[in-house]
């Protein structure tokens, strides 16, 4: 991410002391040059997000252009009302693909693993993908969610041609992402981002979400956390 406050102020060829003066005298607000200087090179983020909402205003852009986002996607505050940068996946939307991608082994006679594959989708660029794998029991009464490594994801679905058709360029590798940097980016957009996710991926399993208590296993704690769906 870049900011183009440099960008904005050197089109309009405006020095440092001549926004300062502009900052001050039409939105009443004092910053020194050095301040406005770090600003623009992402040193420092101001205090409060009334700078950037007039340094926006001023320039007749949204806030999400001044900080270096992709156009449509809304910034986000740390609790101190500082402007958090994007992160790797954030914008990208899922699609959870009907794909019937399954383990050839069986757990056992009430146990199975299922692989979900979901593309993910940003305006004007290559699509990549992502996914997890679960084990499914007690017919269908309990998940696990397993978010596997790369590897294994690209074990999975990387040697096949079932994401072919759905943009996947064969031997891309870089085209997969990990499925936990995908949940964290979009948590900032979408705080029920895993929750959709599963209850899309249910629907395609014709699995009853009111009827399944579903883990999602951390591996830094190496425990499964509850997820709660939406009824």
């Amino acid at each position: 991410m870049k900011i183009r406050l440099k960008e904005l102020r050197k089109e309009k060829k405006l020095s440092l002391n001549a926004l300062r003066l502009i900052l001050e005298e039409k939105y009443n607000i004092k910053v020194s040059n050095s301040q406005l200087m770090y600003y623009e090179n992402g040193i420092r983020s101001p205090r409060s997000v009334e700078i950037w909402e007039a340094l926006a205003g001023y320039f007749e852009v949204s806030e999400a252009y001044l900080l270096g986002y992709d156009i449509g996607t809304k910034p986000t505050y740390d609790i101190s009302g500082n402007i958090m940068p994007p992160k790797e996946l954030q914008g990208y939307d899922y699609t959870v693909l009907d794909i019937n991608q399954d383990i050839p082994e069986t757990l056992n006679e009430v146990s199975r693993l299922k692989y979900c594959a979901i593309k993910l989708n940003k305006e004007n660029e290559a699509p990549l993908f992502t996914g997890f794998r679960a084990i499914i029991t007690d017919h269908d009464r309990e998940i696990v969610i397993d978010p596997i490594s790369l590897e294994t994801l690209i074990n999975a679905f990387g040697r096949t041609d079932a994401l072919t058709k759905h943009g996947y360029q064969s031997g891309s590798l870089e085209q997969f992402r990990d499925f936990i940097i995908y949940i964290d980016s979009r948590k900032r957009e979408d705080k029920e981002i895993l929750e959709n996710i599963l209850s899309d991926w249910l629907a395609i399993l014709n699995i009853d979400k009111q009827h399944v208590n579903i883990s999602y296993f951390d591996k830094e704690r190496a425990e499964p956390n509850k997820v709660k769906l939406k009824k």
